[in-house]
């Protein structure tokens, strides 16, 4: 199986631009069976002002034309697609990872179960979390999905770490200074990563900003083992064993 990572810069509250980016990148992934994106990247990650009139104008539902797009062009180049998007559903707005088959039928819809994706002291119904881990099954393996701080929450960690899939799909928006990443953040993610047990595929969403680091790609097996350096918009891929 040959799998792409795609750290693409996604621009905030330009989804056309994100959208032929992400399309692209799956026109140039013909020869790979599955193709990564990362947290939010159809949206951009900084997108939402969590006013709620002007953040259902921002979401997208599941059949919106950009969706439709991307499901279309996974079909048309016979190629998995996994990319991050806020959803909206029935007046709600959600962190959405979908994974859409060769076939262009979404086989996973997975809403992040953490609250930490939006802004501190925010309570409002529209902005709902998902409850449940998603587990989706892709040439005769399984592929669990955790969005950004999910695998730092106990409870979502350890049914992770207790299940019977193969891969983890983890896309993610982090903003570092690489001084504290050197000096301990790294450890940190590291650790966890051999705690959990589990084959991985990080996807850090790109935006370029200045004071901080962002973006890169890596598959971690034990130790990592394929990577794509932070602030490189660019696609990494790679066979895996079998």
């Amino acid at each position: 199986m040959i799998v792409a990572l795609a750290c693409i810069e996604a621009k905030n509250n330009d989804i056309n631009h994100n959208l032929q980016i992400i399309l692209e990148c799956i026109e140039a992934s013909r020869e790979v069976d599955i193709i990564f994106f990362g947290e939010a990247v159809l949206n951009g990650f900084d997108s939402l002002s969590f006013n709620y009139q002007e953040d259902l104008k921002q979401s997208l539902a599941l059949n919106s034309k950009a969706v439709t797009k991307i499901k279309a062009k996974a079909k048309e180049c016979n190629v998995y697609v996994g990319v991050g998007l806020y959803k909206q559903e029935k007046g709600n707005i959600s962190d959405c990872y979908l994974i859409i088959d060769n076939k262009g039928m979404i086989v996973a819809d997975h809403d992040r179960t953490c609250p930490c994706w939006k802004i501190n002291d925010f309570d409002n119904s529209h902005y709902i979390e998902g409850n449940i881990m998603t587990i989706v099954e892709i040439f005769n393996r399984k592929f669990a999905i955790a969005i950004c701080g999910e695998l730092w929450n106990e409870s979502y960690f350890s049914q992770i770490k207790e299940s019977n899939a193969d891969y983890v799909v983890w896309p993610l928006f982090v903003q570092i200074n690489m001084d504290e990443f050197n000096k301990s953040i790294k450890k940190e993610y590291l650790d966890l990563m051999i705690n959990l047990d589990k084959k991985l595929f990080i996807i850090n969403s790109l935006h370029q900003e200045k004071n901080s680091t962002n973006g890169g790609a890596a598959y971690f097996d034990e130790r990592v083992v394929y990577e794509l350096p932070m602030q490189e918009d660019n696609i990494l891929v790679f066979k895996l064993k079998k």
